[in-house]
């Protein structure tokens, strides 16, 4: 039960977990309820990247940076040296092992390249921050049980008009496909939600969630505006979501290529793992098929 709030981890979800359930359940299962995520996960040069990005941002707000555009290389290698460092102490159980394997010194000068050219492309006028996001979470309470949503945005950045901004950054080498595949649904709700309790403390009563991507950063066409005191209708669809998800007894398969829990030589052994444990309830030709 994490954090002692008698919430059990089976009932805590984050934006990947719901996104796993709604693209292949028994990967979801594996991942989420299993907690193997670490056997299947996986990760790319491009994801790696993305994550050097991401902690570079964060650092970036942190920092007492200087105009200096030379200054922006310390910058992404001082995230690096975070990343390693987590992977150093926390080995498989730190949030960036998958990547490690692909972090090496042309990733980190192509990170820097990136990191500089979204810099000059926004004349060195990156949005203030408004302090570090941390790690959120929202509970909310069902007719079944209490289950927690976690997780969330990069950063927290004050707009132009003086709306707080719920910031994601996205590395996409086509921006514009990259955009295409992006879920502006249910991101922008579970994000302002998670966000909601921080700002709201900070004195604001309305945010927007934002998508800025590293390979265009002039475009300011992806965000979603919220009354942070009127999310009761958010709240009322994720309930929803989490609901069937909760109630869900059976397994479904992607059969995906690159899906690593549906074509795993473990394929079985979760199977049975999941009927031991009741997690689900399957039929004989499921769970002795070869």
């Amino acid at each position: 039960m994490p954090y002692g709030d008698g919430i059990p981890r089976t009932h805590c979800f984050s934006l990947t977990d719901i996104h796993d359930f709604d693209q292949c359940v028994f990967r979801f299962l594996v991942r989420h309820d299993l907690e193997r995520k670490f056997e299947i996960d996986d990760s790319s040069p491009k994801m790696a990247l993305g994550t050097i990005l991401d902690e570079t941002i964060k650092l970036y707000h942190l920092s007492t940076a200087t105009n200096d555009p030379e200054y922006l290389s310390f910058i992404v290698r001082g995230a690096v040296r975070h990343i390693k460092t987590s992977i150093a102490e926390k080995g498989e159980k730190s949030f960036y092992f998958k990547h490690g394997e692909f972090i090496n010194e042309a990733l980190i000068e192509q990170a820097i390249d990136i990191f500089k050219n979204y810099y000059a492309g926004l004349n060195g006028k990156i949005k203030k921050s408004l302090g570090k996001v941390g790690f959120c979470e929202y509970i909310i309470e069902s007719p079944r049980a209490k289950f927690k949503l976690w997780g969330g945005p990069d950063t927290f950045e004050m707009g132009d008009d003086g709306v707080p901004e719920v910031v994601d950054y996205k590395y996409h080498e086509d921006p514009q496909k990259g955009a295409e595949r992006l879920d502006m649904d249910l991101t922008p709700k579970l994000y302002t939600l998670l966000s909601s309790e921080q700002l709201k403390k900070m004195g604001y009563n309305r945010a927007r969630f934002i998508i800025r991507q590293w390979t265009d950063p002039s475009n300011t066409t992806l965000f979603t505006d919220f009354d942070l005191d009127d999310l009761g209708e958010v709240v009322k669809q994720i309930k929803q979501k989490i609901e069937i998800i909760l109630n869900n007894k059976s397994v479904s398969f992607c059969e995906r290529s690159f899906c690593r829990a549906c074509k795993s030589e473990k394929r079985q052994e979760y199977l049975r793992e999941l009927e031991e444990k009741k997690m689900v309830l399957l039929s004989t030709d499921v769970l002795f098929a070869p």
